[in-house]
């Protein structure tokens, strides 16, 4: 695997899940269920995270993902699951992306 592959591997899989995970679910979340309650608070971290995203078709699975990441955050009352599971997320994402480039 070459150096390009392994910082890349990095970054998408390890580095942005756990930052993303804080910001949004964490802090933007946990913020926002206290002014408004949990659905709301789901849905604003949800969309905020879908925005931050490049193409337009990412903005929307990004979204409804990380809603999904919201829900798993509030059912089990930590971060850890939500990371995981976004951590798995992006490296089927890299897999995929890392595979179709050697093509």
């Amino acid at each position: 695997m070459n150096d390009e592959k392994v910082a890349r591997f990095m970054v998408l899989v390890i580095f942005a899940p756990l930052v993303e995970e804080y910001v949004f679910r964490g802090k933007l979340q946990s913020c926002l269920k206290t002014a408004f309650g949990a659905p709301i608070a789901i849905v604003v971290q949800g969309v905020c995270f879908g925005l931050i995203h490049a193409i337009a078709l990412q903005k929307i699975y990004a979204s409804l993902l990380g809603m999904g990441f919201g829900i798993i955050k509030e059912k089990e009352n930590n971060l850890q699951s939500s990371t995981v599971m976004h951590m798995t997320i992006n490296l089927i994402g890299w897999t995929i992306g890392t595979f179709i480039n050697n093509s």
